[in-house]
């Protein structure tokens, strides 16, 4: 089977709903909830998941490795 690398079905969920499953899907990645916006590195890393919420605290994006 594939490792799961993006998570489309997060969008709309909340930061720690999408974290929560993030972390269930692949618990070998860092996972970053993150405010929309926010500035972060551009280095590419397979190990880690940013997940970028709105002010509502809800997942503005697809959530993926990278």
């Amino acid at each position: 089977m594939a490792t799961k690398e993006q998570w489309p079905e997060l969008a709309g969920k909340t930061g720690a709903e999408a974290q929560a499953a993030v972390k269930a899907d692949r618990p070998d990645v860092e996972v970053q909830v993150m405010d929309e916006g926010s500035p972060c590195t551009m280095d590419y890393r397979t190990d880690r998941v940013r997940i970028f919420v709105n002010t509502d605290g809800k997942v503005s994006g697809t959530p993926m490795c990278g």
